[in-house]
């Protein structure tokens, strides 16, 4: 049996804030390996803020630890539901399934962390639902 993947060496691409991780609010790194999914409160103000704390309150490799990491590697499918804001459904070689929805009023990191989440999701293989809109 293979190691199981981590976030060990990884990069933040970005950061978003209040996605709806299967109906919970999240905050979410990406990395250049995967996602950090650190749960957060409903209330959207603050965001950014709340991302800059989160990285600069451990590393990166330690923050995958003590939150959900989702590691690229353990996508088997991925499918654009949405592009804006992005929707993803993502499958994993488990079998678990996860829907990540980006907030229209979510904070990001930078202006283009939406853009880099939707990346992801075409770099995993995504394709687009035909009901896709945005």
């Amino acid at each position: 049996m293979s190691e199981r993947a981590t976030a060990h060496g990884a990069e933040v691409i970005g950061g978003l804030a209040n996605v709806d991780v299967d109906g919970v609010p999240h905050d979410v790194l990406l990395l250049d390996r995967g996602l950090v999914l650190a749960a957060c409160p409903k209330k959207k103000d603050g965001g950014k803020v709340r991302l800059r704390e989160l990285l600069d309150s451990a590393p990166v490799v330690e923050l995958a630890e003590r939150h959900r990491f989702v590691a690229f590697e353990d996508v088997a499918a991925a499918t654009v539901v949405k592009r804006a804001p992005v929707h993803l459904a993502l499958t994993l070689h488990s079998g678990e399934s996860l829907s990540l929805k980006q907030s229209w009023s979510g904070d990001t990191l930078t202006k283009r962390c939406g853009d880099a989440f939707f990346a992801i999701a075409q770099e995993l293989g995504a394709v687009p639902t035909p009901a896709q809109n945005g």
